[in-house]
Parts: structure tokens; C-alpha cells; sequence
């Protein structure tokens, strides 16, 4: 099916997922479980990152 890649950079803001390469024992279970991965644009995280932390009542300016 698939192959594990590795990549050089996992610079994002979603840094607590980011990865620069799967590891040994998650990749058969994402064979298995996972039907399809959805990549986002940076942008698109950062504006519902702001929408989640405005629907708890927070100001986004408490955060930058």
C-alpha cells in the first residue's frame, strides 16, 4: 500500500502532531484505520485555531 518517507522539515503550528518521519509501530495501524488524510494549508489551521479559542470566550490578542 503506502511506504514511510521521511522529511526534513515538520516546522508547523500544529508542532504537537508534526513529525518528521512516522514511526515503526504507528504506520500498520494508519494502514489499517485510516482511510484518508486530509492536508491543510497553514493558514486554514491558524484561522480555526482562532475560531475554537473565540468560541471558548477567549481573545486571540491573550494569545499573541
Amino acid at each position: 500500500m503506502g511506504e514511510v518517507v521521511h522529511i526534513e522539515s515538520a516546522e508547523t503550528i500544529a508542532d504537537g502532531i508534526a513529525v518528521k518521519r512516522v514511526g515503526d509501530l504507528t504506520f500498520p495501524l494508519i494502514e489499517e484505520y485510516v482511510d484518508d488524510i486530509v492536508v491543510e494549508e497553514e493558514e486554514e489551521e491558524e484561522e480555526e485555531i482562532v475560531a475554537a479559542l473565540e468560541g471558548l470566550g477567549h481573545s486571540v490578542r491573550e494569545y499573541v
